[in-house]
C-alpha cells in the first residue's frame, strides 16, 4: 500500500505557500486601495499649498479629540453605523468597526498628559482583533486596517486625524470620560 504522507505533506505545505502569497497580494492592495483614495482626495481641484493648509486644519482640529462614539447595526444591510460627536454618520464593515471598537476603549491607566484616550500597541490590537474577527492579525495588518479606516473617515468627510498612529501604537482621539462623567 502506498504511503500518502508525502503527498498530503506537500499539499498542505504547496496550501500555506499559497495561503501566505494571498495574504501578502491582499495586504498590497489593501495599501493600493488606500494609496489611490488619498491621491484622489487630494487631487480633487485642489493645488498643493491648499492641500497643505487643510491638511494642518485637520490635524489641529483633531487634537481636541471627540467627546462621545456610537455604534449602531443597520438592520437592512447588517453593516455598522457610526457616529463620532456630531460628526457624520457613516458605515464601516466589520473589521473597521471592530478596529474602531478596540480603539475607542480606554485601557490606558497612565494618560499621556492630555484629555485623549491612552494608546494600544498593534499587537494589542492585533490580539483583540482575532478573538473579535475568529481569525489572526499581525501588527502590519492593524497598520493596514488603521490607514483604511483612515481613509473610510476621509472618504466620509470625518477627520481622518482623529486616529493617531506612532511608533508606540494607535489611538482614537476620544476624550477620556472623567469620574464626574
Amino acid at each position: 500500500m502506498p504511503c500518502t504522507c508525502d503527498v498530503d505533506d506537500r499539499q498542505r505545505e504547496e496550501f500555506e505557500k499559497l495561503l501566505r502569497e494571498l495574504r501578502l497580494m491582499l495586504q498590497r492592495l489593501d495599501r493600493i486601495v488606500e494609496a489611490c483614495l488619498d491621491i484622489s482626495y487630494r487631487l480633487v481641484g485642489s493645488s498643493r499649498e491648499q492641500v497643505r493648509s487643510r491638511e494642518t486644519i485637520l490635524e489641529r482640529e483633531a487634537r481636541h479629540g471627540v467627546h462621545s462614539i456610537h455604534f449602531d447595526i443597520d438592520e437592512k444591510t447588517g453593516r455598522t453605523i457610526v457616529q463620532m460627536g456630531d460628526l457624520n454618520r457613516f458605515a464601516l464593515s466589520a473589521k473597521l468597526a471592530h478596529l474602531l471598537a478596540i480603539l475607542s476603549i480606554d485601557s490606558d491607566p497612565n494618560p499621556n498628559g492630555d484629555l485623549i484616550i491612552g494608546f494600544k500597541s498593534r499587537s494589542e490590537v492585533a490580539k483583540e482583533l482575532g478573538i473579535r474577527m475568529n481569525r489572526t492579525y499581525s501588527s502590519r495588518e492593524v497598520s493596514q486596517a488603521t490607514h483604511l479606516l483612515r481613509a473610510t473617515f476621509r472618504r466620509h468627510n470625518v477627520n481622518p486625524y482623529l486616529i493617531d498612529s506612532t511608533a508606540k501604537g494607535v489611538r482614537l482621539r476620544l476624550v477620556r470620560r472623567t469620574s464626574r462623567d
